[in-house]
């Protein structure tokens, strides 16, 4: 009996194998159905995330010593991933390696500097000192007051943070109109490269019909 991969996709053991020995398949032969159930299909993606794990424990698997390097690791992380130049959308899939906005307070944040809060991944949009003053829970905005034009006093509204999900979407939506603008680019190009070669053909027809007569 062949069990075959689909397409794109990859069987592995269904079961814990030390990193570094597991396989990656198209297809194998099984002695019967009952061993269908010791192997799985996974994408190419997910093979890829394998490997690289694999890669970091080395054929030993996870020791003591492993342990503590990944410790020292994920302390540090915190304090340097707004430095990785991540896009809004890779920020959100590594969204727990972000700091937490109470374990910060007190550090200044330009704008794009993003913290987590209450399980929110956030963007500083104005730039300032991270307080309990200014709270993400009272966001939408925050109010300042400063003198309007007649000298009296006038809130102001300040947008201190956004969350990091509304920036992705904005993106996937601006990207979307610049597609359905080239679309309409090139639809009205066709249309006047379609109008042009009639206009062309019925100048050519008038001046053999014009040719015709002169020559009778």
């Amino acid at each position: 009996m062949r069990l075959q991969a689909t397409e794109g996709h990859y069987l592995t053991e269904n079961f814990n194998v030390q990193p570094g020995y597991r396989r990656f398949l198209q297809s194998i032969e099984l002695a019967g159905s009952e061993e269908a159930g010791y192997w799985k299909e996974i994408t190419q993606s997910e093979k890829e995330t394998i490997q690289l794990q694999a890669s970091l424990f080395g054929n030993e698997g996870v020791s003591y010593e492993y342990l503590k390097k990944l410790e020292a690791v994920e302390e540090t992380v915190p304090m340097c991933i707004n430095e990785a130049g991540l896009t809004p959308a890779q920020a959100l899939e590594m969204k727990r390696y972000f700091p937490d906005w109470a374990e910060i307070l007190g550090t200044y944040a330009d704008a794009g500097f993003m913290l987590n809060f209450e399980g929110v991944l956030l963007e500083v949009v104005t730039p300032h000192t991270l307080s309990a003053d200014i709270s993400p829970a009272q966001q939408p905005m925050m109010l300042n007051v400063t003198a309007g034009q007649d000298g009296a006093e006038q809130p102001v509204p300040v947008v201190y943070f956004k969350p990091v999900a509304d920036v992705v979407a904005e993106m996937s939506s601006s990207q979307t109109d610049e597609i359905e603008d080239g679309a309409d680019v090139t639809a009205a190009e066709d249309t006047t490269a379609a109008e042009s070669t009639t206009a062309t053909g019925e100048s050519t027809v008038v001046e053999e019909t014009e040719q015709n007569n002169n020559n009778i």
